[in-house]
């Protein structure tokens, strides 16, 4: 039965008038431009060589180069993958759900490196067809020409260069894993001597800074390098906190509150002065169970300052820094005494600590 008896029929079983513009209907669809259909890709094994031939010219990202070593090792190493066209499907059955075309040419760079020249060729293969988004793959005696060709046997020039690049990736691993030793080790060692002070800090000398006329400290005022504290009024006392506080006759409020600053600070020694009620630090010479004396005075300021704000109490507070130009003049008018220093020296360092005198 033909198209138009069909319609025919239809006409009549729908009335006269639904008939009629059905009619019109179909009149109208009859003059319709017919579309041309959608080209698709030439698929040739010239055009996927050509293609192939950009892809490998594209350099890959470092950061996805990591992620492709670790995905080989894991993946294809691990898991015994024939380093063919076979080891590739399994590749993709396993883990090819949302690869990209990046990644594809980052592991068929990865297996030309180690020689899997036939996994790489069908990698390269992977890549050509998710670029050009071909449905349904190329045909396979496209695929099998390339892979046949592509995965030839190595030059010895090729080889030789692969093994190159195999010795320089195991060295390179090795050094990581060395260096990755190291930083446990330290860490470990840092952890274990966290809470305990160094010795080194029994024979460190008491400041002795250089006594100056007031009239010195006009180079301090405008040199940024040079910084200012008011010297400590009364006795300084050097105060040690490592699971006990030897702070000889402080107060115990004062002392028990040093103490619990070592939860957070590790073992910290600090130099400071009893007044009005207070002990006030002015700089530490150790935190977290390391010496600061080698360090700058700029390091045990800030040491000082993590101690003070742990202790969290008004009965524990820090000796000013002048630090600024205006600052330093401030710090002139208090006292008619002075304690310039250099914010990089070390502790005690010659010629780096000057204690200016005068008259208000």
């Amino acid at each position: 039965m033909s198209c138009e008896t069909h319609r025919q029929k239809a006409f009549a079983a729908l009335g006269q008038s639904n008939a009629a513009t059905l009619e019109a209907i179909y009149q109208a669809a009859a003059t319709l431009p017919t579309l041309p259909a959608t080209a698709s890709p030439k698929l040739s094994l010239a055009s996927l060589k050509d293609s192939v031939k950009t892809l490998r010219a594209r350099p890959v990202k470092p950061s996805l180069w990591r992620d492709v070593d670790e995905r080989w090792q894991n993946r294809v190493v691990a898991k015994g993958m024939p380093l063919d066209e076979h080891g590739a499907a399994m590749y993709l059955r396993d883990y090819g759900k949302g690869l990209g075309v990046e990644k594809a040419c980052a592991l068929a760079t990865k297996a030309e490196k180690r020689g899997a020249m036939r996994f790489a060729a069908a990698m390269w293969v992977k890549a050509y067809e998710i670029q050009n988004k071909v449905s349904g793959g190329l045909p396979i005696l496209i695929k099998d020409a390339f892979i046949t060709e592509f995965g030839k046997p190595e030059s010895d020039e090729a080889m030789l260069n692969r093994l190159k690049d195999a010795t320089k990736d195991i060295r390179e691993k090795r050094r990581e894993e060395r260096a990755a030793e190291r930083e446990e080790t330290e860490s470990a060692q840092a952890a274990a001597n966290r809470n305990v002070l160094p010795s080194s800090l029994n024979n460190l000398p008491p400041l002795s800074p250089t006594i100056l006329p007031t009239s010195a400290r006009a180079k301090f005022l405008t040199d940024a390098t040079w910084w200012g504290q008011l010297p400590l009024s009364g006795e300084a006392r050097r105060v040690r906190v490592d699971g006990k506080t030897d702070s000889g006759d402080m107060p115990a409020e004062i002392a028990a509150r040093l103490k619990a600053a070592q939860k957070s600070c590790g073992a910290y020694a600090v130099e400071g002065a009893i007044s009005d009620g207070r002990f006030v630090i002015a700089r530490a010479l150790a935190i977290e169970g390391r010496d600061l004396a080698s360090a700058t005075e700029r390091a045990r300021i800030e040491a000082a300052e993590r101690i003070v704000k742990e202790v969290g109490h008004e009965s524990v507070a820090l000796v000013e820094t002048a630090r600024t130009a205006s600052q330093k003049v401030m710090l002139t008018k208090q006292s008619g005494e002075q304690l310039w220093f250099q914010a990089a020296c070390a502790y005690n360092a010659p010629n780096c600590y000057i204690q200016t005198k005068g008259e208000k």
